[in-house]
């Protein structure tokens, strides 16, 4: 037999209970009443079983979709790593020089080749070749 989801008991029970509801209110009778108990009995069935017994399956669940999540994770590092694992010597460390000064025309503060503006007087530096 085929394990129902939470939802369908609680769907099958408000409409059961509405209708039946329904019915006995409009028509003076309570020739519907016991339905009005069923549906009652499916909606407190489906929050039982929604509450406590299919979360359990979706605390597992979570954390079977975290461990693979992880394990992707990991595959993925290691085959972006893998190539400089295998080849070291393509990955080269970044050296850094001293950068040469020149002095700025109007003020004659020590400016560093590479900025574009004095850090004193703000001169702008002319174009690099």
């Amino acid at each position: 037999m085929a394990d129902l989801p939470s939802k369908i008991f609680f769907i099958i029970g408000g409409v059961i209970t509405v209708f039946s509801f329904l019915y006995n209110f409009f028509l003076k009778t309570n020739s519907l009443t016991l339905f009005v108990i069923i549906g009652v009995l499916f909606i407190i069935y489906g929050a039982i079983k929604y509450f406590f017994l299919e979360k359990n399956g979706r605390e597992q669940k979570k954390k079977v979709v975290h461990q693979h999540n992880v394990r992707q994770h990991a595959q993925k590092q290691q085959l972006h790593h893998a190539p400089m694992r295998q080849q070291p010597q393509q990955h080269t460390q970044h050296h850094y020089t001293r950068a040469d000064n020149v002095m700025c025309p109007r003020c004659g503060t020590k400016v560093a080749s590479s900025a574009n503006f004095c850090p004193s007087c703000g001169f702008r530096r002319s174009q690099r070749h």
